[in-house]
């Protein structure tokens, strides 16, 4: 989700600026278990009302957080999530040796 520690929502109705928190949250999460971004190996990301042409904002957000690793990706396009002003969800498995 993009939000903040103390659960304040990022980027309001910006799509891309929720995504970009979501990614930010997700390294943390990641690199609190001992792991990096390259250890990810499968993403599923929620976008609610998705459209085709924000595909390659949202790629792009991709890009910055994974760099040139490219876990497999799921995109689910969604009507809503838990709260209302959540418009971007990601999941992710990351494998730890």
């Amino acid at each position: 989700m993009a939000v903040t520690p103390d659960g304040t929502v990022v980027g309001g109705d910006d799509v891309v600026a929720q995504a970009r928190q979501a990614y930010a949250n997700l390294r943390d999460a990641v690199e609190a278990a001992g792991a990096q971004m390259s250890n990810v190996a499968k993403i599923t990301t929620f976008v609610v009302n998705y459209r085709a042409e924000r595909f390659p904002d949202l790629l792009a957000v991709r890009r910055e957080a994974f760099g040139n690793h490219s876990p497999a990706s799921t995109l689910v396009g969604v009507a809503s999530l838990a709260q209302p002003q959540y418009l971007f969800e990601i999941e992710a498995v990351a494998v730890i040796d």
